[in-house]
């Protein structure tokens, strides 16, 4: 009897000590995080960011200016930064949205030159060298800029967003874009307190999840495309932000950054962790450099990227973030 309580002692100690017992979807240990090579110039915020063919592009954005616009187009391959176009459509350069159909971009929304929210959308092929954009058809509910987007392989969606500068009317209604007619459809929104300010939307598995990190409820929510309602799920454990990123493998979500939304001003360095299938949260990691806000989050082949923004809460140029970082989550 005693040598049978021995070996069982020892059999979990080894387990123990090869991590054979682990609740949590991740060692910490085991997170790596490796820098990457910095955005070489036009410095933005508030910029998206899509993925073709194992290549990165990085939107136009706001610069460190209040109205400052960078319009280039830059593309990321192989840990190496270059443009690759100038956007013309200034109707689209900041605050907008982004969808990828094939080799398709689109940009919906966002601010112009000025400052103002826009009703357009425009789009460019990725296979085309002049990348000239040709138009959509405009949001159906008029302007709106800070946009939340993503999509699946059909469809393009658009959540809460502004709308009328300097009132910044909060637009709640949440539309879909089917790529093959071109044709606009509105979906029910969540049934919350109030409409949030920021939100942030991901999708993966063709299924579209909305997290509403600002407010207090922290509430995140899944798409049912049958039964044309919204499914709650799991709120976001961490703290009130906005601002924050978020980003999707096949089996998590991922979120954290950002800054306060009101009191002491502070930037968040969390990174969050939530498992699709049980519809669990983590913590993730921390970011292991300067936090920022306003950036920007992409996935490819298993390793996520995290980078641009600003790491003060009062925007200027000498605090637009060059940075980018990378760390593996998958096989």
């Amino acid at each position: 009897m005693k040598n049978t309580i021995l070996l069982l002692f020892l059999f979990f100690l080894a387990c123990d000590s090869m991590n054979c017992i682990d609740d949590n979807d991740n060692d910490q240990n085991e997170i790596e995080w490796t820098k990457q090579a910095s955005i070489p110039k036009d410095l933005r915020i508030s910029a998206e960011v899509v993925t073709y063919n194992n290549e990165a592009y990085l939107m136009p954005g706001k610069g460190g200016s209040r109205f400052s616009i960078e319009p280039e187009i830059l593309k990321y391959s192989n840990n190496i930064w270059s443009e690759i176009a100038s956007y013309d459509g200034w109707a689209n350069a900041g605050n907008s949205g982004a969808w990828i159909n094939g080799d398709l971009i689109y940009l919906i929304g966002g601010l112009n030159g000025s400052g103002a929210p826009t009703d357009e959308v425009r789009s460019f092929s990725l296979n085309n060298t002049d990348f000239r954009t040709q138009n959509e058809t405009p949001i159906p509910s008029g302007n709106r800029a800070s946009v939340s987007s993503c999509n699946t392989d059909t469809k393009g969606y658009i959540g809460y967003g502004t709308s009328h500068n300097p009132d910044f009317q909060i637009e709640d209604n949440i539309w879909t874009y089917d790529f093959a007619s071109g044709i606009w459809e509105s979906i029910p929104s969540p049934s919350i307190d109030q409409a949030p300010h920021f939100s942030l939307m991901t999708s993966e598995n063709n299924c579209v999840y909305l997290l509403f990190p600002s407010l207090a409820a922290n509430n995140f929510y899944r798409w049912e495309e049958k039964s044309k309602e919204w499914m709650d799920l799991a709120d976001f454990p961490g703290d009130t932000r906005t601002e924050s990123v978020i980003v999707s493998t096949e089996t998590h979500i991922y979120t954290g950054l950002g800054r306060t939304t009101l009191g002491d001003e502070h930037i968040y360095d969390d990174i969050w962790q939530y498992n699709i299938e049980k519809n669990e949260w983590v913590a993730f990691s921390q970011y292991p450099s300067t936090p920022f806000h306003s950036g920007f989050a992409f996935e490819m082949n298993n390793e996520l990227f995290f980078g641009g923004g600003a790491t003060t809460v009062i925007i200027s140029s000498d605090s637009l973030n060059d940075e980018i970082y990378r760390v593996k989550v998958g096989n």
